[in-house]
């Protein structure tokens, strides 16, 4: 057995013992790398072949197309595990790599995943995820509800969002509070409609400042929603109802303090995210589109199944 381009007198012996898989795949490699051929001569015995009997049968090979080479320590393509930023990207990768029979799309209120194919029998099944993201101004509002902060804390805090007040009377009131006023320790929270009154005492006596109950914020609910200078956002701010709550200092000396509450807050994101999976069932027509999670459990033979998500 040997290879050549144009002669044959450039032959090579094969052991009986070594199996020809590997040697002819060699050859044609060789070949291909080459743009040239190999010749195959074939012999009933090895003595025979290389004496060059009247029994010996030589073929010659010439490949057209550079095959590529076979390199059995090559690794394995990584799987596909994108992590995506918006529906629309999740819905141009699932027309790219998936396919309305096999693949599987599940959603809940955080994220959505892509289970390209679903009914793979052998290996894993590769998956793309897009999450939720709030925006900025949102988690800047989330991190500050429900706790129970100074009047310096708030002010400071509303100063720094006031791009995001529908109205500022809450802020002009937070103004109106002078930083060395105590509040009047043996007075209560004044009530009166839609203001909540609070009497200081100052240097110049007492003195009534009525903090707004409620007020307006206009905030985008995903960081998608965000626009800039020249790109308007493509989903305008929704509207949000904060409430006041006051608590009196029951020392002297004590500050005041004030707690927000936003009752809407959760109810206008799962409004959000439902808008984002409209448009998402609505571009995979007949795909299977269900709420859940992507949860797979090992199975391998001889081991306990373990649950991982």
């Amino acid at each position: 057995m040997g290879k050549h381009d144009d002669d044959q007198d450039n032959g090579q012996a094969v052991k009986q013992e070594r199996p020809l898989d590997g040697p002819l795949a060699t050859l044609i490699s060789e070949a291909a790398n080459a743009g040239g051929g190999f010749a195959l001569t074939v012999a009933k015995s090895l003595d025979q072949g290389e004496a060059g009997g009247s029994g010996v049968d030589t073929r010659v090979f010439r490949v057209e197309a550079k095959v590529p080479p076979i390199d059995g320590y090559q690794r394995p393509t990584d799987l596909r595990d994108y992590r995506l930023e918006t529906i629309d990207g999740l819905i141009a990768v699932a027309n790219r790599y998936g396919s309305k029979e096999r693949s599987l799309v599940l959603f809940d209120n955080e994220q959505v995943v892509l289970v390209v194919d679903d009914q793979v029998e052998q290996g894993d099944r590769e998956r793309m995820t897009m999450k939720f993201r709030t925006s900025p101004d949102w988690q800047q509002w989330r991190s500050i509800l429900g706790k129970s902060v100074t009047h310096r804390e708030l002010f400071v805090f509303l100063r720094q969002m006031q791009h995001t007040l529908a109205h500022a009377p809450i802020l002009d009131r937070m103004r109106q509070v002078k930083a060395t006023a105590q509040v009047k320790i043996d007075s209560d929270v004044r009530l009166d409609g839609e203001t909540a009154g609070v009497v200081f005492t100052v240097s110049g006596g007492d003195e009534l400042v009525k903090f707004p109950r409620s007020f307006e914020v206009l905030l985008p609910v995903l960081a998608t929603d965000v626009g800039d200078a020249t790109l308007e956002a493509p989903d305008p701010p929704v509207q949000l109802e904060i409430r006041l709550e006051i608590e009196m200092p029951t020392e002297p000396k004590q500050p005041i303090r004030f707690i927000l509450f936003a009752p809407g807050m959760d109810r206008a994101m799962d409004k959000r995210v439902n808008d984002e999976l409209e448009e998402l069932q609505s571009a995979l027509v007949d795909w299977v589109v269900v709420r859940g999670q992507f949860c797979e459990r090992n199975r391998r033979i001889g081991q306990k199944e373990n649950a991982r998500s």
